[in-house]
């Protein structure tokens, strides 16, 4: 081969009887490695890959198949990795820490918003059975201009060809809620279409639509569709999600559809117990409505088994500059961890005693210690079939685990009270303080 030149190479092989990659239960990779020496001499180059043998199908009324059966993809939305004093230079540890807090809870999905990531998220993800929707850079609005054509086609050619083999990746996100429906949007995103089917023909693309008709022009571009949906947060209630997805179902019944974002605000200083719906753009939002939302919304989700994929707005917060809202400027708090990954939010338990296959109980509102009335709720998320309670030693005994809560209404003492909850050899405990003259 020339100094400076390109040479192809076409190789087959044959595996007879294939591991498959299936998935949280069974992320089996393959080793592969290319090296390139000079003839006869020693070798100048090697690369080492893993890859994963699986198939991916989106079915309109069956969701997803792995390897031809149906399989729940379930998980949040996530932005680069962000640390304290490092921003998002962070290191792989940084990385492998946040996919530890990932799979505790139970993900079989994320979606890498709204960009390319790096390259050692999407091998954590191949080695953890996570299925990912990764995605172009096309967000808000789309310029006219031919540079910008031209940009997006390499970042897309790039997207494709970085990430080709990894088996993880299933589907090619080609834009998220780009409110001006108009021409140049609409000839960007079919030629965006275009392009990565000519790169990855094996692989659907998906839009993320907001703010307009499942049916609109919008739409009506890419191989699957997905809706970013906020009610009880932004607007209508909790309720209205079920409808709403039922009705895009009815809307276009051959087309795959998904849930790509959906979530509500919360900080971890912020307590109400019970909760009032807050305003969205407020410097008001308790944590424990947060989970309150999360709670209606899975309940609707599952019942919708033709969606191929449900993501939370977001796994973890993060920074958003325009925003003055909740208990700290500039941050975006749907995140189920708090940004500085210190904090795991009610809500974030909420989805680990529905997802996650490890025994697991855990007491809600733990944050509310100041209390004022003395009859409230103690509430539990757990994946075990019963729950035993104590407060202040006097044990309350075991109630049934309903649809992953357990729930007992207690009277507090005057001053410290502590708060035990059972399940089998798993415990959890937090100690809440009544005010001295509370009712």
């Amino acid at each position: 081969m020339p100094a400076h030149g390109v040479a192809p190479a076409d190789m087959d092989a044959v595996l007879a009887a294939p591991h498959l990659w299936q998935g949280v239960d069974d992320p089996y990779l393959y080793t592969s490695d290319v090296t390139v020496a000079r003839a006869g001499g020693a070798p100048l180059d090697r690369v080492d890959d893993e890859v994963g043998v699986r198939t991916v199908r989106l079915d309109p009324e069956r969701g997803l198949l792995l390897n031809g059966r149906p399989y729940r993809v379930h998980g949040v939305n996530v932005h680069l990795t962000w640390a304290p004093g490092k921003g998002t230079a962070v290191a792989d540890a940084d990385i492998d820490a946040d996919y530890r807090i990932l799979e505790d809870l139970g993900v079989t999905g994320l979606r890498f918003a709204h960009y390319q990531h790096n390259a050692h998220s999407y091998a954590l993800a191949d080695r953890n059975g996570i299925l990912v929707w990764t995605e172009l850079p096309l967000t808000s609005e789309v310029g006219a201009s031919a540079a910008f054509a031209a940009n997006a086609a390499q970042q897309a050619r790039e997207l494709v060809r970085q990430n080709f083999n990894h088996p993880s990746v299933f589907v090619w996100g080609l834009g998220n809620e780009i409110y001006k429906v108009d021409d140049v949007s609409g000839r960007l995103l079919d030629a965006m279409q275009k392009l990565v089917h000519d790169e990855d023909p094996s692989r659907p693309t998906v839009y993320a639509n907001c703010c307009a008709p499942l049916d609109g022009p919008q739409a009506m571009h890419t191989d699957a569709i997905a809706s970013n949906v906020y009610f009880g947060w932004y607007d209508k209630e909790f309720a209205d999600l079920a409808p709403f997805l039922a009705s895009n179902h009815a809307l276009r019944p051959h087309t795959p559809e998904a849930l790509s974002e959906y979530g509500a605000g919360a900080s971890a200083q912020q307590q109400e117990d019970p909760p009032r719906r807050p305003v969205a753009n407020s410097r008001w939002h308790p944590e424990q409505y947060q989970a309150l939302y999360h709670e209606a919304a899975w309940r609707q989700i599952e019942a919708a088994p033709w969606l191929w994929a449900t993501f939370v707005w977001t796994g973890f917060d993060f920074a958003s500059s325009g925003r003055n809202e909740g208990a700290a400027t500039g941050i975006n708090d749907k995140g189920l961890v708090s940004m500085d990954r210190q904090v795991r939010k009610d809500a974030y338990y909420w989805y680990q005693a529905n997802w996650s296959k490890k025994p697991m109980v855990y007491i809600t509102s733990r944050r509310a210690v100041r209390r004022t009335v003395a009859d409230v709720e103690v509430k539990v998320y757990s994946n075990q079939p019963g729950v035993r309670l104590r407060v202040n030693g006097v044990d309350l005994g075991e109630k049934a685990v309903d649809g992953h809560i357990a729930r007992w209404q207690v009277r507090l003492a005057p001053g410290a009270n502590r708060i035990e909850a059972q399940a089998g050899a798993l415990a959890d405990d937090v100690e809440w303080n009544l005010a001295p003259g509370s009712q």
